[in-house]
């Protein structure tokens, strides 16, 4: 079935390169997290995600499908004009943008927005990142997070999401610290910033205390949350990044309503589907999974929606900053089996819709099925122009 018509919502990824960066940047790091620059050299070109990627970079490009033909394509590409003709190829129809990495190298929220006219760009809020900016301005704990609280108020009406990369920092196994460690822990902060350089925030108390900041407005909000799970750069602890260490906001009566979107997941799938089949608030993702797995490990991926009720697998944020519920395709339900000819780097779902267009109601106990037309898809696109070789101090998180 042919569902190059259908439009994409992705609903996290990161900003552009900007153009000089771009060009420069080699196509390995692309394909892997790994950040060693002996094991890129060695195996780079072994895994199977980037001989299928460079396949299919050559087939876009038109050239031959080797990393120097590909490499000199890139070369000769006018930036804008490739940056259209992919996101016009891939139908992406709404773009999530998580501007908080590398500032430096990559575009502003405002600009990935001048790049693509005619595509709605909404930002996502990383929350380590609004905080270090906020960092100067105070000299204790306290009136910094109650700063903080009411700049997210004040940004909620505005933006997509609020994400956390407390994983990499500190871990998923979030705690109550008293008020005693976080005025310790932001002293030490404190007193190490360079004026105009935001510090990196990995002090577990105030990263911990910064959340129970955040999560309320969220909740009362109903401002989603991504939180990263599961795999990553080698700048991550794989063992603090499972998402069954966010069973506690689930459980915490004061955060009633929250909705947390568990990004990437792999290899902790199963433990997010589980989460996301008894606790209402919780959402799966599984971006980076598809496409750097296998077509193996990619097919077992997809288990926890076998999960009842709906584990709301590869859901995400919605106009109205909610995740939404989606279902993967049956096999030859609703002509949505078949190969598709959508661009190979982006990973599609359906989402069944009425002949108005209107989502397909579903109870809250059974999870939608595919028997109808589909007219939208929800997706987390692979990134592909915006993969860059991770750095030791912090990775993409």
């Amino acid at each position: 079935m042919d569902l190059t018509a259908i439009p994409l919502y992705d609903h996290h990824a990161h900003a552009l390169f900007r153009e000089a960066v771009w060009r420069r940047a080699p196509l390995e790091p692309y394909f892997s997290e790994a950040s060693d620059p002996e094991l890129l050299a060695r195996f780079g070109h072994d895994n199977l995600h980037f001989r299928r990627g460079l396949r299919d970079l050559a087939g876009f490009y038109g050239c031959a499908p080797t990393v120097d033909a590909v490499l000199d394509a890139r070369q000769r590409a006018d930036y804008p004009d490739l940056v259209q003709r992919m996101f016009a190829e891939a139908r992406i129809g709404h773009w999530l943008v998580d501007d908080g990495l590398w500032v430096d190298e990559l575009l502003s929220a405002a600009d990935c927005a001048a790049m693509v006219p005619g595509v709605p760009v909404r930002r996502i809020v990383r929350l380590e990142v609004e905080l270090a900016g906020m960092v100067e301005q105070h000299d204790r704990a306290a009136s910094l997070l109650a700063a903080f609280a009411e700049r997210l108020q004040g940004l909620a009406p505005r933006v997509a999401a609020f994400k956390s990369i407390a994983a990499y920092r500190t871990g998923l196994e979030i705690g109550q610290p008293a008020s005693a460690e976080v005025e310790h822990a932001f002293s030490a902060v404190r007193r190490a910033v360079v004026p105009g350089q935001p510090p990196r925030l990995a002090a577990k108390p105030l990263i911990d205390a910064m959340l129970w900041a955040a999560l309320p407005v969220a909740a009362a909000s109903r401002m989603p949350v991504q939180f990263h799970t599961g795999f990553g750069d080698p700048d991550l602890d794989l063992r603090q990044a499972n998402p069954l260490h966010l069973r506690p906001l689930f459980e915490a009566t004061a955060l009633r309503g929250l909705c947390v979107v568990c990004l990437h997941c792999y290899p902790y799938v199963r433990e997010a589907g589980y989460l996301a089949s008894v606790y209402p608030g919780a959402y799966v993702d599984l971006g980076l999974t598809v496409p750097y797995a296998s077509v193996h490990a990619m097919r077992t991926a997809t288990r926890p929606c076998t999960w009842r009720p709906s584990p709301r697998c590869c859901s995400r944020p919605t106009r109205s900053a909610r995740p939404r519920r989606s279902g993967w395709p049956r096999a030859g339900a609703g002509g949505c089996s078949g190969r598709s000819s959508r661009p190979p780097w982006v990973t599609v779902i359906c989402r069944p819709t009425t002949r108005s267009g209107r989502p397909r109601a579903s109870s809250s106990t059974t999870p939608p099925s595919c028997t109808g037309p589909v007219r939208r898809i929800e997706c987390r696109s692979t990134r592909p122009l915006i993969r860059r070789p991770t750095r030791k101090t912090g990775g993409v998180e």
